[in-house]
């Protein structure tokens, strides 16, 4: 009897800790991801004669997306395969081993917005030099009255494949003010990120499946993108060569 009751005691004591266990572990990774959102994740609100605009702005880094898929993995008890797949469709979406992604979100009460064409609008400022949209949502183009969520991708390469971030410690969107009569000031609305690990991060999660697909994708593309490009300086050679050859038989005819 007394043999029965302490093995029920224990294993209700089991049962209490684990759960106490898992409750902190939930926690803590709920804590991890909300300091990674506050990092990466920026909201302004601004209001002028019954006109509201409250804009949300993320970066979608390597850091965000990792903590986003621990966080949901967490919460949905994933398991590792199927964490993996989840951060490679975030991934895939976010492009990030091609663009620099960030998410807006516009939230509109009073008069509507007008954005065409929105890449006019927007631009990245990459160590004093101004990058435009190199895709973004096309929905951005059409009048707003209530809310919307959408992406827009920066240029992460030059066109000789330098990475633009390899060098920066800070990123700022700028917005045009223009875009709301919520927004009174007559200087752009900004975002600042520091993105000094932004590459550190993004190396050390190259060891995860998910980015090393991303990775070997993306340097596929570009090697397919060179190759196009060797194509046609050949291309544009030969015609420079019969041009020469057209050229010398004229002069030895002249000569003649």
């Amino acid at each position: 009897m007394f043999k029965t009751v302490r093995i029920f005691r224990f294993f209700s004591l089991l049962v209490i800790l684990l759960f106490f266990a898992l409750s902190g572990a939930c926690f803590a990774a709920d804590t991890n991801f909300d300091e990674v959102i506050s990092k990466w994740s920026k909201t302004q609100s601004f209001s002028d004669g019954g006109n509201i605009l409250t804009l949300t702005a993320t970066l979608y880094s390597p850091e965000y997306i990792d903590a986003y898929a621990m966080a949901e993995a967490e919460k949905n008890l994933w398991t590792a395969d199927e964490t993996e797949q989840f951060k490679y469709k975030v991934f895939k979406i976010a492009k990030v081993e091609e663009f620099i992604p960030i998410e807006l979100k516009f939230e509109v009460k009073g008069s509507p917005l007008h954005m065409s064409p929105f890449d006019r609008q927007i631009k990245l400022n990459i160590n004093g030099k101004m990058y435009k949209p190199a895709e973004y949502d096309p929905r951005f183009n059409f009048k707003l009255n209530d809310s919307r969520t959408g992406m827009v991708y920066f240029p992460r390469y030059d066109e000789k494949g330098k990475d633009l971030l390899a060098n920066a410690k800070y990123v700022k969107l700028l917005i045009n003010s223009a875009i709301s009569p919520a927004v009174r000031q007559n200087k752009d609305i900004e975002f600042l990120w520091n993105v000094t690990n932004y590459n550190e991060y993004y190396s050390k999660l190259l060891e995860s499946k998910a980015l090393r697909k991303m990775e070997y994708d993306r340097l596929l593309r570009r090697i397919a993108e060179l190759n196009d490009q060797k194509k046609e300086l050949q291309k544009q050679l030969e015609q420079l060569d019969e041009e020469i050859k057209k050229i010398e038989e004229r002069l030895a005819e002249l000569e003649g």
